[in-house]
C-alpha cells in the first residue's frame, strides 16, 4: 500500500523551460502558504523520462506541447497514517484549500 515513508506536501512540475521557472515560482509561493498547515515539506519534484526524452508526467508533456504551465500538488500521502488522518479532517482540508488559494493569489500578485 504505497510508500509509508512519503509524507507531507510536494510540488511536481515540468523540467522544460519556460514552464519550469513559472512553476518553480508558483511552488515557492505555495510553500510559503503551506508553512502554516503543519504538514512536512516533501519538496519539489521534476521528473524527465530519459528513455523517451520528454516529461515523465503526461499532464506536463501535454502542457509543454500546448504551451500551458502545469503543476501537480501533492497535498498529503494516503499511504502515510498521519497524512491520511489529515486528509480525513475537514479543518485540515480547509487549511490546505486556503493555502492553495493564498499561494496562487500571491503568485499573481493578488492580496
Amino acid at each position: 500500500p504505497g510508500m509509508p515513508s512519503k509524507r507531507g506536501y510536494g510540488f511536481y512540475y515540468p523540467v522544460s523551460e519556460p514552464y519550469h521557472t513559472y512553476s518553480a515560482n508558483l511552488a515557492y509561493q505555495l510553500r510559503q502558504a503551506y508553512a502554516s498547515t503543519g504538514l512536512i515539506d516533501d519538496g519539489d519534484h521534476c521528473v524527465w523520462d530519459y528513455d523517451n526524452n520528454y516529461e515523465y508526467y503526461a499532464i506536463h508533456r501535454k502542457g509543454v506541447w500546448t504551451g500551458m504551465p502545469t503543476m501537480i500538488i501533492e497535498h498529503a500521502y494516503m499511504s502515510n497514517q498521519y497524512d491520511l488522518e489529515c486528509l480525513l479532517n475537514d479543518d485540515m482540508l480547509h487549511q490546505m484549500a486556503y493555502a492553495d488559494a493564498k499561494g496562487i493569489a500571491a503568485y499573481f500578485g493578488i492580496k
